[in-house]
């Protein structure tokens, strides 16, 4: 390399080295947000809206009071953040078994019910999700948070519902709509039980599907 080049190649070793740098920035902070999400919905399940402190939930998340503020604004939007946020990566599963291709739609619908009762018992963060939808965010100052998430997430469920009930010979006199809705009834009824008594749901892959097959099989033919 001749003395010409030289400051061309260290100016690319300068772009590479703060192009990395960035890129480490970036992932630590979507890192730390994450952690602090988890510790945000862990603490709002645990200690409720009015106990939930930054303090408290930096603690938790291993990071300062300050880099909580950095990243929410306020109690509320932690809360926001860690329901939106959960539900939307929380469905996808469940959003999966009811897409899922070459399998007929009543056999669709039990599988998604039986996953929710499933998660709902077996996956820790799925419960939290449940326990600060129907109880803690409705303490708070507004209402929407949890109920809008769920409602977003609701909203592509019964998306995936309607799709598997067209598949499906329904039992006379029950509508697309009613059936959407008899199935969104249970989903909700579920998460409360989840939420206040757990131990009144079925801890087994065989208890679930006999409660999914219950509800389903009184819709479809």
């Amino acid at each position: 390399m001749s003395p010409a080049d030289a400051p061309k190649s260290l100016d690319k070793l300068y772009i590479h080295a703060y192009m990395y740098l960035m890129k480490r920035s970036v992932d630590e902070a979507r890192a730390t947000r994450a952690s602090i999400l988890a510790a945000g919905l862990a603490s709002f399940a645990e200690l409720g809206w009015e106990k939930t402190t930054f303090i408290g939930v930096g603690a938790r998340a291993g990071v300062t009071r300050g880099a909580v503020h950095h990243h929410f604004p306020d109690k509320l939007g932690l809360l926001t953040a860690a329901l939106d946020e959960g539900w939307a990566d929380a469905v996808a599963p469940l959003l999966a078994a009811l897409a899922e291709p070459g399998t007929p739609g009543q056999e669709r619908l039990v599988a998604f019910v039986s996953s929710y009762v499933r998660s709902l018992t077996s996956d820790d963060r799925f419960r939290k999700l449940a326990i600060v939808s129907t109880i803690v965010a409705p303490q708070a100052v507004a209402i929407e948070p949890g109920l809008a998430a769920k409602q977003r997430a609701m909203s592509a469920w019964e998306d995936g519902i309607r799709a598997a009930l067209a598949d499906t010979r329904r039992r006379r006199g029950v509508t697309a709509e009613v059936a959407v809705l008899a199935i969104v009834t249970v989903i909700h009824g579920l998460t409360m039980t989840a939420a206040t008594q757990p131990e009144l749901l079925p801890a087994d892959t065989a208890g679930a599907r006999a409660l999914a097959l219950a509800c389903i099989h009184g819709l479809v033919a």
